[in-house]
């Protein structure tokens, strides 16, 4: 299992294990089927967003493998010039370049609410483009109700700003998006044992030598065949907390989960940020090698 789940984006400089929004995009979609089939399906209000986020984070990740969102440099550049506008300070506005650092934490609790406002706004402060579609266009992506999404932006902010600081991380991705194709990762028999690493992002991407294509790009990476591991112990984890409905089993879960997560969400994603880009599939048909000593 990977230490945590990265965005498709195709903007990573590192080598990376990949799903739609990455912890972000599991959350959203496995949530809003448990909230959808509880016992208050009609319930998406922030404090009950931000528990199951917690209890969601302590739960699958840790200080070690912490839960990943990500954002990005033209959103925060955005966020600073809308902040400004506000009559903030401009250098004060500027801090909020680094408001995905670690020790970062607004000064005042004014700034603090304005802050979250923008930040769970898809118009302003959400950097990634599978949440922030499904925040604009929920009904597209299977979600009755809009204000779950930015509740959800807005409740891991709040826990990065509070109580779980070290178990969350915000990655600010720079750079042009110009990916140019789509790479989804399956398996024949289910996970082998290994997971490959993806470099979706070459290092000429921003300037090729002799502007020789071959060098330059990026690719939008899914790990089909990982994700669907965590979606496993989710539907499990889901089935057995208080407020399911009693007649609703793991496998129930799970196929409800598979069906808005790959059917609906990663279909609304690719036709919105990857139209009329090829899909190539790279099936991992091996097995672990297991020494016979």
């Amino acid at each position: 299992q990977p230490r945590h789940f990265s965005c498709i984006d195709g903007r990573h400089d590192n080598e990376i294990v990949a799903t739609p929004a990455g912890d972000m995009g599991i959350f959203l979609s496995s949530a809003f089927v448990f909230i959808d089939t509880s016992g208050s399906p009609a319930d998406f209000s922030l404090p009950r967003v931000k528990g199951l986020l917690s209890d969601f984070i302590r739960t699958f990740r840790s200080k070690t493998t912490r839960f990943y969102y990500h954002t990005d440099e033209h959103t925060l550049e955005h966020l600073v010039a809308v902040l400004k506008n506000h009559s903030m300070d401009a250098e004060e506005a500027e801090r909020y370049m680094h408001v995905c650092d670690d020790n970062f934490a607004p000064h005042d609790d004014a700034d603090r609410e304005t802050i979250l406002r923008l930040l769970s706004d898809p118009e302003h402060g959400i950097g990634c483009g599978h949440v922030k579609y499904m925040a604009k266009y929920p009904a597209e992506y299977g979600i009755s109700n809009g204000t779950f999404v930015t509740n959800t932006v807005r409740a891991l902010w709040e826990l990065k700003w509070g109580e779980l600081r070290d178990y969350i991380h915000v990655d600010p991705l720079g750079h042009d998006h110009s990916e140019q194709a789509v790479l989804s990762i399956t398996s024949i028999e289910g996970c082998p044992g290994f997971t490959p690493l993806i470099t979706q992002r070459t290092a000429a991407a921003d300037g090729p030598p002799d502007n020789d294509a071959l060098y330059a790009g990026q690719i939008f990476a899914n790990h089909d065949f990982s994700v669907k591991m965590i979606r496993d112990k989710v539907a499990e984890y889901y089935t057995r907390m208080d407020g399911m409905t009693a007649d609703l089993s793991a496998e129930a879960f799970r196929a409800a989960l598979d069906a808005l997560a790959d059917s609906k969400q990663l279909m609304a994603s690719a036709a919105r940020l990857a139209q009329n880009r090829p899909l190539y599939n790279a099936t991992i048909v091996g097995k672990t090698y297991i020494p016979d000593y």
